[in-house]
């Protein structure tokens, strides 16, 4: 695959996905009103208001990791006999968003940028202004069962009969990394930190968990440091973070032994045993971190 070709036809599938969205939240937006007009909590609002019609993405990491290894390694489609790519193949090495590399970070930003500049060409409904959101929401737990293979993400496989044989690899959810990505925790800090917020002003959230061995030996001094580390991510551009400090073994063997954990999701607290296994799973397949550094 040739980069410049592969971000042309993505440019070109952008435009086609901004309409569908656009289109679908306009529509959305005004039936609402139509048929379930929210007049009590109207009244309380001026007569003239500004509004923000919101959008989100998900995949993100997915996305901006198969445009850097199609840039920077080579990769091979493979096709059906109709011609249909339905798999790739990746030669050499390529850098990830979350391992603090411009190569993979400037995609980043690139792909945020594009998609809102997009946005911001349609008229939306009570000429609301279009925000993005690059979020962690708890319903993301377990998603991307209906995607393909992408250079870097593997979908379901599934036999003659439509019965899935091998579950798919999960999207890291919102603005997380890939739990593939070589860097440490403050490697994931400094890729977010470089997404801009005019870009995304619905949200940019990183959801991770770490061990407390991570930021020091005793837990005066793990306060201390994790105060330093979120001070200096909101200092260089940061935005949002869930941090779940804990042993990662710990969890995992309360989880299979039906245990009830609770985690932080994306400003809410989600409690294990409301997910079902093949959620439970996912939770755990998520980056964990025991390193500052990649």
């Amino acid at each position: 695959l040739e980069y410049d070709e592969v971000l042309n036809k993505f440019d070109k599938s952008m435009d086609w996905l901004t309409d569908t969205y656009v289109d679908a939240m306009n529509i959305i937006h005004y039936m609402t009103d139509k048929y379930n007009y929210e007049s009590m909590q109207m009244a309380f609002l001026p007569s003239k208001v500004t509004a923000n019609m919101g959008f989100g993405i998900c995949g993100f990491a997915n996305v901006v990791d198969s445009l850097s290894a199609i840039k920077h390694a080579k990769v091979k489609t493979i096709r059906d006999e109709d011609g249909f790519v339905y798999d790739y193949e990746v030669e050499g090495d390529f850098p990830r968003y979350g391992e603090n590399d411009d190569r993979a970070d400037d995609i980043a930003v690139m792909v945020l940028k594009m998609f809102k500049d997009k946005l911001d060409s349609h008229k939306l409904y009570k000429d609301s202004e279009a925000t993005v959101s690059v979020l962690t929401i708890t319903s993301n737990v377990a998603y991307s069962k209906q995607c393909g293979n992408s250079p870097v993400h593997k979908g379901p496989v599934f036999d003659e009969n439509g019965k899935i044989i091998k579950e798919p690899e999960f999207f890291s959810p919102g603005a997380n990394p890939s739990n593939k990505a070589k860097g440490g925790f403050l490697d994931n800090l400094a890729s977010l930190s470089k997404l801009p917020f005019h870009y995304a002003n619905d949200g940019i959230s990183l959801t991770i968990q770490g061990a407390p061995k991570m930021f020091g030996k005793t837990t005066e001094e793990q306060h201390h440091n994790l105060v330093g580390i979120l001070d200096g991510y909101f200092t260089k551009g940061g935005q949002h973070i869930n941090l779940n400090v804990l042993n990662h073994e710990e969890v995992i063997e309360k989880i299979k032994a039906g245990i009830p954990v609770i985690l932080r999701i994306s400003g809410y607290c989600l409690n294990t045993k409301d997910l079902n296994e093949e959620q439970k799973m996912e939770l755990c397949q998520r980056m964990f971190h025991e390193k500052l550094i990649g």
